[in-house]
């Protein structure tokens, strides 16, 4: 599925589900957890708003917070995008 806006196309196969719901992101080899806002989420991965910059490459443990789309999963911090004062975190999951 390819989607097009403006100048933009969207190169994904799998649908991003959109939900407004906490995510916990856990750093697994420093134990360390945060809570972030779900951006969107797919088969692939998910898209976070954090208040903190973790680093690209860390394994993470995540946590959707949602009863209606619970998730956990594993993945790997693959992008990090300063916008003002959050970082958008892309995390692929394992």
């Amino acid at each position: 599925m390819t989607e097009t806006t403006a100048d933009f196309v969207e190169k994904r196969r799998e649908k991003r589900i959109t939900i407004k719901s906490d995510v916990k992101v856990k750093d697994i080899a420093e134990n360390y957890t945060i809570i972030t806002e779900c951006c969107n989420y797919s088969k692939s991965g998910i898209l976070v708003k954090a208040s903190e910059n973790l680093r690209v490459g860390t394994n993470v443990a995540i946590e959707i917070l949602n009863e209606q789309h619970p998730l956990e999963a594993e993945g790997s911090i693959v992008r990090i995008v300063r916008d003002e004062k959050i970082y958008l975190t892309a995390i692929i999951f394992d």
